[in-house]
């Protein structure tokens, strides 16, 4: 990046903020092991609303103060940076504008890192997400939530499914009824002889 001024480094953080302040969820990524050219190919695999972030960690902390849901309020009163725990390393961010596009960027996030055979050192290192702040296993699992249109497909599939199954029903009612009756008759002769 080379040496910024003050007023440049300002306006990345205001920049940042007001991305920060359209998000509903962060996740932290590790960086390490990452060509910029592997990045830009997971940034093209992400949903329109999930954005994808290389940021200084002390840029971030200033670009945070002020997003009220990525602040905490201790017991004194004062308020605390839930990201804070996750910017110890260097990172980039998934800034996620709609959380229902959070799984589907996880998911791809997942498999670059399974196709590069990162899997045991990248690791997600956990994210902020509805003002709770989760750690890595918690944010994977998010990752698994099926989206509303696989979830619309299960559906649809199901609803088709019933009608298909009561007719079936239907159709071997009345056999199963005849040889219930058969049973019955014979049981009723072989008990009056």
């Amino acid at each position: 990046m080379g040496h910024q001024t003050r007023a440049q480094k300002e306006a990345i953080v205001q920049s940042l903020r007001e991305q920060l302040r359209k998000a509903e969820a962060v996740v932290a990524l590790p960086l390490e092991g990452l060509k910029h050219q592997q990045l830009e190919r997971l940034k093209s695999s992400l949903p329109a609303t999930v954005h994808c972030k290389v940021i200084k960690n002390s840029y971030f902390q200033k670009a945070a103060n002020g997003v009220t849901w990525l602040q905490s309020t201790s017991k004194e009163g004062e308020d605390a940076l839930l990201a804070k725990p996750l910017l110890k390393l260097a990172n980039f961010w998934f800034l996620a504008e709609n959380l229902d596009d959070l799984p589907a960027a996880i998911r791809a996030y997942e498999a670059v890192i399974e196709e590069l055979k990162l899997e045991q050192t990248n690791k997600i290192r956990g994210g902020v997400l509805e003002g709770q702040l989760y750690d890595g296993d918690s944010m994977a699992r998010v990752g698994k939530i099926p989206t509303k249109q696989e979830l619309y497909r299960d559906i649809a599939i199901v609803m088709r499914m019933v009608p298909t199954r009561l007719a079936r029903a239907l159709k071997i009612l009345p056999t199963n009824v005849a040889r219930a009756v058969r049973l019955a008759k014979v049981d009723v002769d072989a008990a009056a002889s």
